[in-house]
């Protein structure tokens, strides 16, 4: 496959909390993936934040989830006026949710993590795919193409590895980098029959007491669970910082919260970081956006 033709399926979720956010990145994303990108899907989790995701935006039990939405459903249909490519969809429930769990999982249905991070609303986001290349990211991150969504594709389509990750700002290929689903692409139909049903890895005996007492579920992560696949042998990942040109290939930047997304200044980081001209000390300060780096 010549990677110029490959078209590909960008995708996200989102839950109340991530109007801002969505208004930051999807037309980046756009930019970014260019004609590239057949789609972009973003599948909404209508269900309260809870947990760490709730704490980490400082979300509050007086905030009015349904106006949230409406916010969040306000810039969709925005972006969607604006360019035909982009469409949403509520994450299903019922049966129609259980199926896409059943086929992603041999036995258990997890719906978040024991800290609130989404799992189904992640499932549902690769699962609205139409193209066989998706693009699974995180609504909060930034990325500079420099060629790594080339090499990307190179890897996939070749049948090195069936996960892949960009380089991470600020991070060496000396450094040890597990699983993450922040920035993914995959070749969907090779991952999903390699891979799928896999098991949902749950925490160890003690905590999933722990969290069971307190009404939690007793779930990793995705990440986490891919990275225990990963370990065994059945998942291959391939990490873009770790290739000698890693410095060359782009890199990507995550914005931790919805805060971050209303500052004065992010319009211009976004298209700092699109252009690739990442100020020294951000680079210092890693993969997570530093607000006191681009003063």
């Amino acid at each position: 496959m010549e990677t110029t033709q490959a078209r590909i399926s960008v995708v996200t979720n989102a839950c109340a909390l991530d109007a801002d956010r969505l208004h930051m990145t999807l037309p980046h994303w756009l930019r970014v993936f260019g004609d590239r990108a057949a789609e972009l899907v973003v599948v909404i989790d209508p269900a309260p934040p809870s947990g760490r995701i709730a704490s980490l935006h400082a979300a509050t039990a007086g905030e009015d989830v349904a106006s949230m939405l409406a916010e969040v459903q306000a810039v969709l249909d925005e972006l969607t006026e604006a360019d035909s490519r982009v469409r949403s969809t509520m994450l299903p429930s019922g049966a129609t949710l259980d199926a896409i769990l059943q086929r992603w999982f041999r036995n258990g249905r997890p719906l978040r993590c024991q800290a609130g991070t989404p799992i189904a609303a992640f499932i549902a986001a690769f699962e609205s795919a139409t193209e066989p290349l998706v693009a699974r990211l995180d609504c909060d991150m930034l990325l500079h193409d420099a060629g790594w969504i080339d090499a990307a594709i190179t890897s996939l389509c070749s049948g090195g590895a069936e996960w892949v990750e960009p380089p991470r700002c600020g991070l060496r290929p000396e450094r040890t980098i597990e699983v993450s689903t922040r920035v993914s692409m995959l070749h969907y139909p090779r991952f999903s029959h390699r891979l799928l049903p896999m098991r949902p890895w749950p925490l160890d005996r003690l905590r999933r007491f722990h969290r069971w007492w307190h009404g939690r579920p007793p779930w990793l992560a995705l990440e986490q669970m891919l990275e225990k696949e990963r370990r065994a042998g059945r998942l291959r990942f391939h990490y873009l910082g770790d290739e000698p040109n890693a410095a060359s290939l782009g890199m990507s930047l995550h914005v931790p919260t919805r805060d971050h997304a209303r500052l004065p200044i992010i319009e211009s980081v976004v298209a700092a970081v699109e252009a690739g001209e990442v100020p020294a000390a951000q680079w210092a300060a890693g993969p997570n956006f530093r607000v006191e780096a681009w003063a």
